[in-house]
């Protein structure tokens, strides 16, 4: 008896040694810590587990964490994901929309033309477009207008303000709806000189004009966040003129506002002028809707950016209007004509279908994710990741994600991570609710999924718990010699 009690005193003696040198990445693979991770994370966040769903999966479509992976959640800007790829993989990473110039001469008056546009949905269509557009118009003779010029949106049903019952500012761009011909995506943007020293920049070159208000209010202190304060309104009675209203302190940097301020109808009629007099064209005319005619002696198809290009924006950006604009041309380029928002939606869903991937949760109002109306469960989003991470024009959409610490939405986040050119990731943001999606690249080029989504009233510190998160996932990445176990957590 004496003599087992010593062979065993001695091995459990051995097992605490061989225990106490392993590495932190072996360590990290024998011993639970998700649960202690994730409660730490959620309870210094001060948000309950049950508000949490967390699915993180490898790169042969093995689930490696997941918390509350079947619950919907509403998706704020992820559903990007699903909109982009699709149009991607559909319509091809170099295809283009064209906004077609119509015009035909007057017989009576030689030199004077009626014009039409067409518009092919064409969301990145800039000011500087249309004056290109114009200037092949004037090397083919178009020189004076003297009809109306006709615009012809019919590519799209036209919608008005969002459905989904979110409070927007009178100019906010959140409030812009898709629109088949518009001009920098509805958008205005104003540049504001630092310190007050300098003329205010404008694109489209509308006139902006400062409010005595905000002239006497300029010498007050520069705050945070001083210019979300700051709106444009149309100045009443006058064209191409704009009211900037709201405090522009002295001794603040330069600021680059974008305000919705105008229709994209009154927005198209404007440009219209300031570029056609801009061009010395000569225009006696009024902008009106209408069907463009079927033939005219003019015709030009002015060609968009490359959708690859386009959806970089979106994702990249978090483009709103680009991107419910995107899900109407997925209807139109499916031959739905007038295109509307559900009719893109059931593309999408068709997609899903033909990959096997069956969503029935899934809800999409508009394609942007600004909507508490859409939702999906974490993981089917992780499942749609892991999917189209197979399909041939992945790279493109891979790329098109924003990446900590560069351009974007992630330009300020992330930024103490070693590993933050890694991850290629999406994050959404609404009332209530945060989300986040996307890929870590690991150092032999494997992908790691991981989908965050949260609801919650306390939501201001969830990138505690999101780097809680990512830092799991880099500690699996370092150990490449053993296979991860599922670890699932269930509150």
């Amino acid at each position: 008896m004496i003599r087992l009690n010593f062979w065993f005193c001695l091995a459990s003696g051995l097992v605490v040694g061989l225990l106490a040198l392993r590495t932190p990445a072996q360590q990290s693979q024998l011993e639970p810590i998700w649960p202690v991770a994730i409660e730490r994370a959620a309870a210094e966040a001060g948000i309950p587990l049950s508000a949490i769903s967390v699915v993180v999966k490898g790169s042969r479509g093995e689930t490696l964490l997941a918390l509350n992976e079947g619950l919907p959640r509403k998706t704020g800007s992820v559903m990007k994901l699903l909109t982009t790829f699709v149009a991607l993989q559909q319509l091809g990473p170099q295809f283009r929309f064209h906004t077609d110039f119509l015009a035909d001469p007057n017989p009576r008056h030689p030199g004077q033309w009626s014009v039409a546009l067409r518009g092919g949905g064409d969301s990145g269509f800039q000011y500087s477009d249309l004056l290109e557009l114009l200037k092949q118009a004037q090397s083919q003779g178009v020189h004076a207008v003297k009809e109306s010029i006709v615009v012809d949106r019919r590519r799209f049903m036209q919608e008005n303000q969002l459905n989904s019952g979110i409070d927007v500012a009178p100019d906010s761009l959140s409030g812009i709806a898709p629109d088949a011909l518009s001009i920098g995506y509805s958008a205005v943007e104003v540049r504001l000189p630092e310190n007050h020293q300098g003329r205010i920049e404008v694109d489209p070159p509308f006139q902006v004009v400062s409010s005595s208000s905000l002239n006497r209010l300029k010498r007050t202190p520069c705050q945070k966040d001083w210019d979300e304060g700051l709106h444009l309104i149309p100045q009443e009675g006058q064209q191409e003129k704009l009211n900037l209203i709201g405090n522009w302190p002295s001794h603040c940097p330069e600021a680059v506002l974008h305000r919705a301020p105008l229709s994209p109808r009154k927005q198209l009629a404007w440009s219209m002028r300031l570029a056609m007099k801009q061009l010395g064209l000569s225009n006696q005319s009024e902008v009106s809707e209408g069907p463009a005619p079927s033939y005219a002696k003019v015709s030009i198809r002015y060609p968009s950016r490359p959708l690859e290009r386009m959806v970089r924006d979106i994702n990249k950006y978090s483009n709103n209007v680009a991107a419910r604009t995107l899900l109407m041309n997925l209807a139109a380029e499916n031959g739905v004509l007038p295109a509307r928002a559900e009719d893109g939606a059931q593309v999408i869903q068709k997609w899903l279908k033909s990959r096997n991937l069956e969503f029935p949760e899934l809800v999409i109002e508009n394609g942007s994710g600004l909507s508490h109306k859409e939702v999906m469960s974490a993981g089917h989003l992780a499942g749609f990741l892991m999917t189209i991470s197979k399909e041939e024009i992945f790279s493109s959409f891979l790329d098109s994600l924003p990446i900590p610490g560069e351009m974007g939405t992630l330009q300020k986040r992330f930024l103490v991570r070693a590993d933050r050119l890694q991850w290629h990731l999406k994050t959404g943001r609404l009332d209530g609710v945060r989300t986040l999606a996307g890929f870590h690249v690991g150092v032999n080029g494997e992908l790691t999924t991981v989908v965050c989504m949260v609801e919650h009233t306390n939501t201001d510190r969830v990138q505690i718990l999101q780097e809680a998160i990512l830092n799991w996932v880099q500690l699996k990445e370092i150990d490449t010699n053993t296979s991860p176990q599922r670890q699932t957590y269930l509150p």
